[in-house]
């Protein structure tokens, strides 16, 4: 197994729906050396949550990094259509890893 180099970009997509209750949680866990990393993204994906999952991560994000990005799907995609959502991301931005953590 290859060790990657310093130089390998990583999109971490936080797929979401209805996880209001369970985002920033998440959040706080993100170790400190991923925030403002340049060799890390953070994409939060919410799925046409009805709920609050997309303000909240907002609330809590203002002013902490600026590698995040928030996109919230207008039509809810299911599963597999979040996930794609945010593999396009990673191809469109030449990331050369993606990691999921999915909550709903």
């Amino acid at each position: 197994m290859k060790i990657p180099d310093s130089n390998f970009k990583v999109l971490i997509c936080l797929v979401c729906y209805e996880a209001e209750k369970e985002i920033l949680n998440v959040l706080k866990r993100i170790p400190q050396h991923v925030w403002n990393s340049e060799n890390h993204h953070i994409l939060i994906s919410d799925d046409a949550s009805k709920d609050r999952t997309a303000q909240i991560a907002y609330e809590y994000l203002q002013g902490k990094a600026d590698n995040v990005t928030i996109q919230k799907l207008d039509v809810n995609q299911g599963y597999g259509g979040n996930q794609k959502a945010c593999y396009l991301k990673a191809v469109q931005d030449g990331y050369d890893g993606v990691i999921f953590h999915h909550l709903s």
